[in-house]
């Protein structure tokens, strides 16, 4: 993989990717910056996956100074993308890569060489990074969407190897450093191309393949590109970055093949070294599908028949990776990456009502009473950038569609609901401190014995140094220990 075509990044702006760094706190159970990790940090994200495939520089800068203003502290942002990637370049008409001998930078012939990155594609990508960062927003980067590593949920073509994984992850890391990093993408570790079409036609799942080789080859390639970087920096900024780490971690999909883990990082790379921080998909399901409900257009949609998260108990997921700790025996902050998007149809099908702002409200608060380290909200739309006005890049086939356009969807319920719970949580006296604990509510808290999921009726407490928190979905009334919930 050759970069010798491409500018070099300044120290400005390497600076300026420091200045939002993240890094696991020393209490291994919240995030932080970097530079100041004694700062209190609520890790609040907003999904838009498709920013620089389908704007250009004016809408990405509207995207995320609305953010900004919102208290975002994140933006994930996919570098390679999993809808259209073929058909368009993007809207400066530039391709992520230079096509494979024998095909054109033509839509219908574009196939990519993932070793050879396109300068002017990434020099693209370079504004965004830098813009956010003067506005004090991280950009977290998926390297490329799952499918072209293991097929997820759209098939071939598969384009990642261990070879070229380590050489593209390198390329990335060399260029990014100090830019988190979220693997994986609508897919797990352990994963089958033909998925899709088994779920889809009701049959029994596949048996799974590892492809956890590829994926680890790519984390290696992105942590040597950065000590790379690094060790290249001058001397006051190496010390300023001594004791980072490349921060990534592994975005996965909902649903699980039966012979493999659950879909977690910690599950699914247990004893890996390089992911910072445990995530999961709770994903866009309120409960198992059935034939009489949802026609199975997609995956997710068709997912009945394997096991998968239940958008409404995502304190399921949460609580088991709370609990769990990694291979060096200490436990790790915590986050649920893809909860239920607003303004998108439950299990992506037009027969069932859509998430609404309530919805986010109480997932988001669900989620972190139940130890998560922050909030990642998501609008249908804005995910994938849609706009029907465009003459370049058309709306992608249902059932994913979108129906409003992006920039109309910007100050939605949701989106306002996750700034105000990001602002109550900081509010909170001695921030770290906060822990989950339902053991101090001595009224019904809504859960079941035998383990069927609450659904967003679960009631839930959170407690700190000096205070303690409930949350009641639908109001009401709750009984509490005070010895427990205030202990001396």
């Amino acid at each position: 993989m050759t970069a010798s075509t491409f500018n070099p990044r300044t120290k400005s702006e390497h600076l300026a990717s420091l200045s939002v760094a993240l890094a696991p706190h020393s209490s291994w159970r919240h995030l932080s910056r970097f530079s100041r990790p004694n700062e209190p940090y609520f890790h609040l994200s907003d999904t838009a996956w498709a920013t620089c495939h389908r704007l250009d520089y004016k809408e990405a800068e509207l995207l995320i100074r609305n953010r900004a203003d919102k208290g975002f502290t994140c933006i994930m942002i996919v570098v390679f993308v999993q809808h259209g990637a073929f058909l368009y370049p993007n809207r400066e008409g530039h391709w992520p890569f230079a096509p494979l001998e024998g095909h054109q930078e033509k839509s219908g012939d574009y196939l990519p060489d993932v070793t050879r990155p396109n300068p002017e594609y990434f020099e693209f990508v370079d504004k965004v990074l830098n813009l956010a960062a003067s506005l004090g927003v991280t950009i977290a980067l998926l390297p490329t969407w799952g499918r072209y590593v293991t097929g997820g949920y759209y098939g071939s073509p598969i384009l990642f190897n261990k070879e070229n994984a380590y050489e593209y992850g390198r390329f990335l890391g060399h260029r990014y450093p100090f830019v988190p990093w979220f693997l994986g993408g609508d897919t797990n570790r352990y994963w089958h191309p033909d998925t899709l079409q088994s779920i889809k036609d009701g049959k029994a799942p596949p048996a799974s393949i590892d492809y956890g080789p590829v994926f680890e080859a790519m984390a290696n390639g992105l942590i040597d590109g950065e000590r790379a970087a690094v060790a290249e920096m001058d001397a006051d900024l190496q010390t300023l970055a001594q004791g980072y780490k490349p921060f990534m971690t592994f975005h996965s999909a909902s649903c699980w093949l039966p012979d493999a883990p659950i879909p977690t990082a910690s599950a699914q790379f247990p004893n890996a070294t390089w992911w910072s921080f445990d995530s999961c998909q709770s994903g866009h399901h309120d409960s198992l599908v059935t034939e009489d409900t949802v026609t199975g257009s997609h995956a997710q949609a068709g997912a009945g028949n394997i096991p998968m998260w239940l958008g409404r108990s995502s304190y399921q997921a949460i609580r088991q990776m709370y609990e769990t700790k990694h291979s060096d025996g200490v436990p790790r902050p915590c986050l649920d990456l893809e909860p239920h998007y607003e303004n998108t149809h439950q299990h992506w099908s037009y027969e069932m009502p859509k998430w609404v702002g309530a919805d986010i409200r109480n997932g988001g608060w669900q989620a972190i009473f139940a130890g998560a380290c922050g909030y990642v909200y998501g609008c249908n739309s804005i995910i994938q950038m849609h706009n029907d006005r465009s003459k370049t890049h058309l709306p992608i086939v249902p059932p994913t569609t979108a129906y409003t356009n992006w920039y109309l969807e910007l100050d939605l319920e949701g989106a306002y609901s996750a700034s105000i719970m990001r602002r109550i949580m900081l509010s909170l006296p001695d921030y770290f401190s906060r822990i989950p604990d339902q053991n101090f509510i001595t009224s019904d808290t809504q859960e079941s014995a035998d383990g069927t999921a609450a659904g967003d009726k679960l009631i839930s407490g959170m407690r700190g140094e000096g205070w303690a928190m409930v949350h009641l979905p639908y109001g009401g009334s709750v009984e509490v220990d005070l010895s427990k919930a205030l202990p001396s």
